[in-house]
């Protein structure tokens, strides 16, 4: 299998990140506050910025919103 589309919620997207299963990443941002709610992304605590996992973001503009597509390094889980 060369491509996989996951879709779902916070606990199912941080699963496959932190399993080190995930090469692109793609999410928007929209200017709206909604306040408080469920994590996006939930991924371990992390001790210095050394152990951040750095994105190579490519952004697209639809309308007010920004589309984030994320080159993700192969880092074998977290």
């Amino acid at each position: 299998m060369q491509r996989l589309l996951i879709e779902g919620g916070g606990q199912t997207v941080s699963a496959f990140i932190s399993a080190g299963h995930v090469d692109f990443l793609h999410y928007c941002i929209a200017p709206v506050l909604i306040g408080s709610g469920r994590l996006a992304i939930a991924l371990p605590a992390i001790q210095t910025m050394q152990q951040a996992l750095r994105l190579d973001p490519m952004i697209v503009p639809l309308g007010t919103d920004l589309l984030y597509v994320c080159s993700l390094p192969r880092h074998g889980g977290r």
